[in-house]
Parts: structure tokens; C-alpha cells; sequence
């Protein structure tokens, strides 16, 4: 699968991270800091684009680091990750979960 690679340049929004990721003992600083990015990325569609190769080149990680912190953050319903077509290219679509809904579930 690839990914549609985000603009060169950083976003030029603010994140967030909010008390439930910052608090959260299952996550460490990394994956904090990588969640605050999609926050950024997502807040002119809601959703991030960015690659694995852009996080990994930002970060200096390597790619299979980052797909496992992407990966836990989903795990632990912070993340949700869908995949479309558009242009006849699959991609990747990373939107933060925000916050606690009445019957418990994160939208």
C-alpha cells in the first residue's frame, strides 16, 4: 500500500495533546509528540496524510518504529486509521480521537 506523501513543509497549525494521551502511562513521549503531529496535520480536513517517510525523516526514526507507535496509539483508540482511494492511489487517513463520548467510546 502507499501513501500520498503530505506537503514538504511542516504544518503550520497548532496541535494538541490532550490530558488523556498526556496522562496516559501506556504511551511514551514519542508517541505523544507523534499524536500532537497528526493533531496538526488534521486540523485543516480532520484527518493526516503525512507518510511514514515523513514522520521517519522529521523524527529520525525508522519506519517499522513509527508504524508501531502510529499502531499502539490506534490500539489504545486514540487514533483511527481508514484507507481510500482517491485518484486511483490508496491512502492512508490518520484522524486523532478526541475525546470521550457518553457511552465511553472516543470520537
Amino acid at each position: 500500500m502507499s501513501d500520498i506523501k503530505q506537503s514538504n513543509k511542516q504544518p503550520n497549525y497548532y496541535s494538541i495533546l490532550p490530558a488523556n494521551v498526556r496522562y496516559d502511562n501506556r504511551l511514551n513521549d514519542s508517541e505523544r509528540v507523534i499524536f500532537a503531529e497528526i493533531t496538526a496535520f488534521s486540523n485543516e480536513y480532520g484527518y493526516c496524510t503525512a507518510s511514514d517517510d515523513y514522520f521517519t525523516s522529521l523524527y529520525g526514526h525508522n519506519e517499522l518504529t513509527i508504524l508501531n507507535r502510529i499502531n499502539h496509539l490506534r490500539k489504545l483508540g486514540y487514533l483511527k486509521i481508514t484507507y481510500k482511494y482517491i485518484d486511483n492511489v490508496l491512502q492512508r487517513q490518520i484522524a486523532p480521537v478526541l475525546y470521550e463520548s457518553e457511552g465511553g467510546n472516543y470520537e
